[in-house]
Parts: C-alpha cells; structure tokens; sequence
C-alpha cells in the first residue's frame, strides 16, 4: 500500500507505475518501478537508457550479486505519479538485467527523501513524498 497525505493505494507489490524520458526529451518508456530498499542508487535498466539515448554523465563504482563493477550513470525524468512526482534531471546509475516491466529501481538515494514504513505482519509498505 502507498500512503500519500491520508489516501491509501492497495499494491499487490512495492511497485509504481513510471514514465521514463531524457530530462529534455519527448520519447518515453512506460513500465513499472520496483522500491529496493537494499540498493544505494536507484538505477534504469541499460537497454532502457540506450533507447531514451539518456545523456550519461559518468560512472560509479557499484556492487551487485555479479560482484562489483563500474555502470554507467545517466540523468532520467522519472515520473511517478501525481502522488509522488517527479524526479527531474536524477542521476541514475544502471542495471543489466531483462526484467520484463521493470524498468526502473528505487534506490536509497532517492527514498531518503520520502518517509517510508514497511509493516511486516501485514505487508503494508507505505510512503510519504515531502
């Protein structure tokens, strides 16, 4: 569930529907974003920049299940709903696999900007954007 202000939104998973585009791009990419509280930096699958032609500005030292590797970083206009909003120009580092929907992981970088709880006896995760 995502909390927003008092309105709750059932999800059956930690989930957001997303729009993906370059910061000054037209193009855009429809998919899902999956909250991954173990992740530093939130990331963009790479064949997903590659077709947004993402500008990159770099890249970072990050460690996954593969072992630890230099990815790309590309700046990405996330947007994630009127509930949320959207993360304009972010920095985004990126991810491999092919993961169907998936197209997009919310990192730490970002959920410290919201507040977040996660309820385990009911499954309840909520969120608060600022």
């Amino acid at each position: 569930m995502i909390l927003h202000s008092g309105p709750i939104l059932p999800q059956r998973v930690a989930s957001i529907p997303v729009r993906l585009a370059a910061p000054s791009g037209t193009a855009f990419i429809d998919g899902d974003a999956l909250i991954d509280t173990g992740a530093t930096f939130t990331s963009v699958r790479q064949d997903v920049a590659t077709r947004l032609s993402l500008p990159s500005v770099g890249t970072i030292p990050v460690r996954g299940i593969s072992g630890r590797a230099p990815r790309a970083v590309y700046l990405i206009r996330a947007d994630l709903g009127p509930m949320l909003g959207t993360l304009a120009k972010a920095p985004v580092a990126s991810f491999d696999p092919d993961t169907g929907s998936l197209v997009l992981l919310i990192g730490l970088d970002v959920l410290r900007r919201w507040e977040t709880r996660f309820h385990g006896p009911t499954a309840r995760f909520e969120i608060r954007s600022p």
